[in-house]
């Protein structure tokens, strides 16, 4: 939802969060069913992963906030996949 309004929190509301709520899951649709097709996925190819497709869900669901047709989409997927990234080292770095 950051990218929507352009880093301004203070311009959300309930529109943006179901807008954001539709990306995440078409973005978790095409996950799980990706991750059925590759099994054995190490953190950084899960991460790019789910980049690719929350990038392809956001373009799918609403138009760009800002540049070009498809820069709002990939942004919001580089952030899905360092967050990803993120929490998937901190959970394994607890486990140890």
């Amino acid at each position: 939802m950051a990218f929507m309004v352009q880093g301004n929190l203070g311009l959300l509301n309930f529109a943006h969060a179901l807008t954001a709520l539709r990306s995440s899951a078409g973005a978790v649709i095409l996950y799980i069913i990706s991750t059925r097709i590759f099994k054995r996925l190490n953190p950084v190819q899960e991460s790019a992963l789910l980049a690719v497709v929350m990038s392809l869900s956001d373009v799918l669901v609403h138009p760009t906030h800002f540049g070009d047709w498809y820069t709002e989409a990939i942004a919001t997927g580089i952030a899905a996949g360092v967050i990803n990234y993120l929490l998937v080292s901190l959970l394994s770095a607890k486990q140890q």
